[in-house]
């Protein structure tokens, strides 16, 4: 009998915990809590980190369409980033180079953590997925790397252009260079 109890206590609690991640019934609550507590001046990246990590795009969207995150400033210049970007596996040594905007960095965020959602936001909203190189990777090299294949899936979807550039670019990173996606994708 104790058993079972606690068996169900135990039910009951992972379905009120997985009740309260999902965006249904609570992310409206959640959204007026979260602005409350976000001001453009206060505003930091790492909650859109934590929120990617968690695949809950719905903080990302929040942030964009209030206007709290400039896409086009320097990722190098936000501190947070800064102080983090050694847990970002796409980037060298932790180095973020000066040229790749917050945009770029958020895009390789969202495959690194598996969140489509956010990327598809991003690059829906705010223009086609960023085909520059960081440190020797494209999108769709840093996507077969790490087996996003729904991600891969849907960058196949883009425009010919943006899709042809991705796939006639060879890898630059060390491990992979000269190597196409295909070639990542069956090493790993």
């Amino acid at each position: 009998k104790k058993g079972e109890e606690r068996d169900n206590w135990w039910g009951a609690y992972f379905s009120e915990r997985l009740r309260l991640t999902t965006d249904e019934d609570d992310v409206e609550g959640r959204q007026k809590i979260l602005d409350y507590l976000l001001r453009p001046n206060n505003t930091r990246l790492d909650v859109i980190l934590t929120a990617m990590k968690n695949r809950q795009s719905w903080v990302l969207r929040l942030m964009l369409n209030k206007g709290y995150v400039n896409l086009e400033s320097q990722a190098s210049a936000n501190a947070f980033l800064l102080r983090n970007a050694k847990e970002l596996i796409f980037l060298e040594s932790g180095h973020i180079p000066s040229s790749m905007t917050t945009k770029c960095c958020l895009c390789f965020v969202a495959v690194q953590y598996d969140d489509l959602q956010s990327l598809q936001f991003l690059c829906e909203s705010f223009g086609t997925p960023p085909v520059e190189f960081v440190c020797g990777w494209n999108l769709l090299h840093f996507s077969a790397f790490m087996g996003r294949i729904e991600v891969v899936g849907w960058l196949s979807t883009q425009d010919q252009p943006v899709w042809n550039s991705f796939v006639s670019q060879s890898c630059g990173w060390k491990p992979f260079q000269g190597a196409f996606a295909p070639h990542i994708a069956i090493s790993r």
